[in-house]
């Protein structure tokens, strides 16, 4: 770890005060501390690491940088050295060429790459005239800069999704330069007390206009990566030291060790909402780094478990061939009866997607499904013909895929059984009859057939969503993120159902990135690295610890 003189020292090679740093940062939702003190720096020019497991900080950070979370009182940043007052609103950090690039890009597929390039100008700075000539010329030569081959009038959605990210850096890039222009233009008779927002605590040879010259900017990226393919991150890491090059910095969060010990020059390790170290990445190696995430030393037996989990002594009930998507590559796995088995992996590893894949809510590039002595291909899969065999999927986003918000429990719980309820007419009062005891017995509250399913918490709407598919006796059940945004009580209560589930026979498969929750669940645990299952944990292997490293080490 990095101690104070050796930060001292680097601060001095810079002669210019950090480009970005928090003290006793903090952010609180209702009982539960997010961040704790949190004090981190990014230096000029330089290239700086964040990283942490699932719910360390990370994000909220980056969102209290964003300016859409405020954080605690006592809380402070600085930027060149200056001190800037929070909370600030979504927007005010470009004030100070800060420019993010977040894991969706931001771009919007129906609009050219111009219009992407230019969109925040255009509505921000509404003109009743544009000259589109100058404009193509202008992104031309922006895109030929950073060696990026775009037509600027080609849609989003006819580019590759790593020219996609490539063409997002470009636009925060360009975001930065354009603030740091306008400091620029600064008057140059502004007096001392203007240019102390600017100047803050340079060194005193620097004057204000070469303090205003020295704000190169911040550019932070923000999980880019996990889908993107191995070419295209080498073109990205290109592209960011080529930025850092130029005098800016880049905030690079990722859980992609690999990549953040091969692109940074410091790093910084969060867990549980403190900051417990920063490195330098040369002399740090992957194993220092997960034993700092997890907080514990990295080892291959953990020790913890009470002892092998017993599993099922069937045959495979269901068995997966090369299957094949966009984030997986010709993986095949089996399922016994009453098995739950997990999935797991960072971010991009192509764990979440399987189970769209095998509902066939994503169509599969290849892949054979056998349930018995049944075999189907997966590149002709439907929901439908997925139904028909009897498989239900429980999606992440039950809001946009799982239920319909503006109808009732009644009305969302009978949409795939409809057909039991009359085949002329239906039934309503043994609709609502069958619909109460399914209330009952999921818990739901409150118990209130008639009540919008928008208007339920997201426990109680997860509940509604498995009463809904597990009335339909399924052989399979395919869970994605099953108590993501799920309260503590919810949450047992659906572990519940699910084992109760398994032990009258159901075959279940989990995805999911709660490491706790699969130790709970599973018998066994797949790890999933770039696209590929490399590690089947088990037995004593089956904690949450043993999970969290693996998935860590790839």
């Amino acid at each position: 770890m990095i101690s104070e003189d050796e930060r001292r020292e680097v601060a001095s090679v810079n002669q210019i005060p950090a480009r970005l740093s928090f003290t006793a940062l903090s952010k609180t939702f209702g009982a539960t501390r997010a961040l704790n003190k949190v004090s981190l720096e990014v230096l000029a020019g330089e290239i700086h690491g964040l990283v942490g497991e699932n719910g360390s900080g990370k994000s909220t950070l980056i969102k209290v940088l964003a300016g859409f979370y405020e954080p605690d009182a006592g809380s402070k940043l600085s930027i060149d050295g200056a001190p800037v007052r929070l909370p600030w609103r979504p927007g005010d950090s470009s004030r100070y060429g800060i420019s993010f690039v977040h894991q969706d890009l931001a771009l919007i597929p129906s609009l050219t790459v111009l219009e992407n390039l230019r969109v925040s100008d255009l509505c921000l700075s509404p003109r009743w005239f544009i000259s589109w000539k100058a404009e193509i010329r202008a992104a031309k030569e922006l895109l030929e800069e950073f060696d990026l081959d775009l037509d600027p009038l080609m849609k989003i959605e006819a580019v590759d999704i790593g020219s996609r990210a490539l063409l997002a850096i470009l636009r925060a890039m360009d975001g930065m330069r354009k603030s740091q222009a306008g400091l620029r233009a600064i008057p140059a008779a502004f007096n001392a007390a203007n240019a102390s927002d600017f100047a803050g605590s340079y060194p005193k040879n620097l004057g204000a206009a070469e303090a205003v010259e020295q704000r190169r900017g911040l550019l932070v990226l923000d999980e880019p990566t996990p889908f993107l393919a191995r070419t295209d991150v080498e073109r990205l890491f290109t592209l960011a030291r080529r930025i850092k090059a130029q005098g800016s910095s880049v905030l690079f969060v990722s859980h992609d060790l690999d990549e953040v010990l091969a692109l940074t020059d410091r790093v910084t390790v969060i867990r549980d909402g403190t900051v417990v170290g920063t490195f330098l990445s040369k002399e740090v190696s992957k194993a220092d780094l997960i034993e700092q995430i997890i907080g514990h030393p990295l080892s291959m037996e953990s020790g913890n478990a009470s002892g092998p989990r017993k599993l099922p002594n069937a045959a495979p009930a269901i068995a997966v061939t090369g299957l094949t998507g966009e984030y997986v590559h010709g993986i095949s796995f089996e399922i016994r009866e009453g098995e739950i088995v997990g999935m797991s992996g960072l971010l991009g590893s192509g764990f979440t997607e399987v189970p769209s894949l095998l509902f066939g809510a994503i169509q599969a590039a290849g892949g054979i499904l056998k349930i018995g002595k049944i075999s189907c291909s997966l590149t002709d899969l439907n929901p439908a013909g997925a139904v028909e065999k009897g498989i239900a999927l429980i999606p992440v986003d039950r809001r946009g895929e799982g239920v319909v918000e503006e109808l009732t429990i009644v009305e969302n719980i009978s949409l795939p059984v409809l057909k039991r309820f009359g085949p002329w007419r239906l039934q309503h009062a043994k609709l609502k009859r069958a619909t109460k005891d399914l209330v009952r017995d999921f818990d739901v509250r409150p118990a209130d057939p008639e009540n919008r399913v928008g208007n339920l918490s997201g426990g109680n709407q997860q509940k509604i969503l498995l009463a809904k598919w597990l009335q339909t006796n399924p052989r399979i059940i395919l869970l994605d993120e099953p108590t993501q945004g799920v309260d503590v009580g919810a949450r047992q209560q659906i572990y519940r159902i699910l084992k109760e589930q398994a032990a009258s026979g159901t075959m279940i498969l989990c995805a999911s990135s709660d490491y706790e929750e699969l130790a709970t669940l599973c018998s066994r645990v797949l790890i999933f690295s770039h696209g590929k299952i490399v590690e089947e944990l088990a037995g004593t292997q089956l904690t949450k610890d043993a999970i969290a490293q693996r998935c860590h080490v790839g």
